[in-house]
């Protein structure tokens, strides 16, 4: 897998115009390998999805994926993250959309993020929106979380595992609101 360290904080002010940022990895190539934020900041980071994109998995990652060996996102904060969906059916939250199999969010911090969903999205998380046998370790959100009239959640919106999914030493503070 590829290796990834983020040396310094980042400011992705600069993609918040339009529908603000792309998300690193989707269905067809989804991200897979190490990427290692070194406890640094993302500030400025923004999503407004309008349906214009259609259908599909957002967050700093869309899809995360394992192909047996471990994929791990670590050591990354977050500092006011705002991502908004009003259209399309989407996977939303802040670090990926959608994670499966074998990856593991670790050290994951986010600081009054805000996650508004006004649209007919999959699920809307804090952190990840649908995780799949994988594990998130000593990581928290801090924000609001509006799923309008779908399922919504602080840390993870929705899991499902045949044998294998864990949420160990988290926690989340702020609204979390749905349908």
């Amino acid at each position: 897998p590829y290796h990834f360290k983020q040396m310094r904080d980042i400011d992705l002010g600069m993609y918040a115009s339009g529908s603000g940022w792309t998300p690193i990895g989707d269905w067809d190539v989804p991200f897979y390998g190490i990427y290692d934020g070194c406890g640094r900041c993302i500030r400025g980071f923004c999503i407004k999805a309008t349906g214009v994109v259609g259908d599909g998995e957002l967050g700093l990652f869309g899809d995360v994926v394992s192909n047996g060996e471990a994929v791990v996102i670590k050591n990354l904060n977050f500092d006011s993250p705002t991502l908004e969906s009003y259209g399309g059916n989407y996977d939303l939250a802040c670090i990926a959309g959608y994670i499966d199999g074998n990856v593991i969010i670790q050290n994951c911090h986010v600081t009054n993020g805000s996650v508004i969903s006004k649209s007919s999205d999959l699920c809307v998380g804090g952190l990840v929106g649908f995780m799949y046998e994988s594990s998130i370790l000593n990581s928290s959100f801090n924000g609001l979380v509006d799923a309008f009239n779908n399922v919504g959640g602080g840390l993870v919106c929705s899991s499902y595992s045949d044998n294998m999914t864990n949420i160990v030493d988290c926690q989340t503070s702020g609204r979390i609101s749905g349908g």
